[in-house]
């Protein structure tokens, strides 16, 4: 993970003079047997890249509507702290939700490809405001992937993460 900055424009920048790529990906899936380390590693790593990490329990809260609205919180949230961090959402058994996982991978999903199209169209109508949202000529505000996730599970091979494991490294 590279410094964050705010600016697209500038991180374009910094990756096009230091000579690295663009991040490419921003969901790493984490995976292994219960008592690991696997939460551990995601608060240190987040930490040490700069980040504020805010958890979310996805198998605390079983409804599809309710771990949308939290991961939308995270991920729309602007820094009112002192230290004015970005925010790492770092989501926790991503495979127990919903008995099947669907709800908090679907919500991620959605925001990816939201922020896919937005790349894909970048001189047209859409266009990108300084809370990491998507304006739509329309006026219609879609929620974007801005900051990292990290997804947390026992069992990668789970049905209900083929998805998600297409879009995360």
């Amino acid at each position: 993970m590279a410094a964050p900055t705010n600016d697209r424009a500038t991180n374009r920048y910094i990756h096009r003079e230091v000579g690295e790529k663009p991040v490419k990906y921003k969901i790493l899936l984490l995976c292994g047997p219960p008592g690991l380390g696997k939460t551990t590693l995601a608060h240190v790593a987040a930490k040490h890249c700069g980040y504020r990490v805010v958890e979310i329990n996805a198998s605390d809260d079983r409804s599809s509507s309710t771990i949308e609205a939290k991961i939308l919180d995270v991920v729309q949230m602007n820094s009112v702290m002192a230290d004015s961090k970005p925010n790492c959402l770092v989501i926790d058994e991503i495979d127990g939700a919903l008995g099947d996982g669907k709800g908090a991978v679907e919500v991620i999903l959605k925001m990816v490809s939201t922020e896919r199209k937005a790349d894909n169209r970048k001189g047209n109508v859409a266009k990108v405001d300084e809370s990491g949202q998507i304006s739509s000529k329309k006026g219609h505000k879609t929620a974007s992937l801005s900051r990292p996730v990290i997804c947390i599970c026992n069992d990668l091979y789970a049905p209900a993460l083929r998805p998600l494991r297409q879009v995360a490294k």
